[in-house]
């Protein structure tokens, strides 16, 4: 895998455990989205784009310092929109 380069974070891509337990330690499950892919909502906002579609699952869009602060980098975060019928 490549180094990432982030010239105003030391930091290096995130475990996937760690984002795992992060995303669920506030309140994200995982799900599989309107467009067939994974990620995860809380029901009030979705998250996407965090790991490579290619079956690696390595969280090549989240990024882990020396104290364990995870740095979410060009992830896809969107607002869930509910119609009333």
């Amino acid at each position: 895998m490549k180094n990432l380069r982030q010239p105003l974070i030391d930091a290096k891509p995130a475990p996937l455990n760690d984002v795992m337990l992060f995303l669920r330690g506030n309140g994200f499950k995982p799900a599989k989205l309107s467009n067939g892919i994974d990620g995860f909502t809380d029901g009030v906002y979705i998250i996407s784009d965090l790991w490579k579609n290619d079956g690696s699952m390595l969280a090549d869009n989240v990024l882990i310092d020396g104290d364990g602060n995870l740095y979410f980098i060009d992830a896809d975060i969107n607002h869930v929109d509910f119609l009333s019928l």
